[in-house]
């Protein structure tokens, strides 16, 4: 299964072709083509690590989780070098299995409610 935005030499050689043929904006639109495959990529592994990170059993791990990952998105969202965006997809899709991992570790080891989790799900919205 490989894409434009997966194989750079495969996306080089549509360009290239599309230029021969004369389509002057055929580049742009590869170029916009592989940049809405990324961002559909990244909103697919923010996703997916939320919800993976909601399934921690321990609130403390649980909050940990879901700011850190926040955070991280939030300080890599100006972030426009195709290079740098498939590192930094690498390692989320590595986190995801690692939050994987811990949540299953996590439910092994059950651990009792703390105060303030029960206060937030009893709680009543205004």
């Amino acid at each position: 299964e490989k894409t434009l935005e997966s194989n750079p030499a495969s996306s080089a050689l549509c360009t290239r072709r599309a230029q021969r043929a004369g389509c002057a904006h055929a580049s742009s639109r590869i170029r916009d083509d592989t940049t809405m495959a990324q961002k559909v990529r990244v909103l697919s592994l923010y996703k997916r690590l939320l919800r993976e990170a909601e399934k921690f059993d321990a609130y403390n791990y649980r909050c940990y989780a879901l700011r850190r990952i926040r955070d991280a998105f939030r300080e890599h969202q100006s972030i426009e070098d195709f290079a740098k965006i498939g590192q930094l997809i690498a390692e989320g899709e590595s986190s995801l299995e690692m939050i994987k991992r811990q949540v299953i570790i996590g439910h092994l080891y059950k651990t009792s409610p703390l105060v303030v989790e029960n206060f937030q799900r009893n709680e009543k919205p205004h």
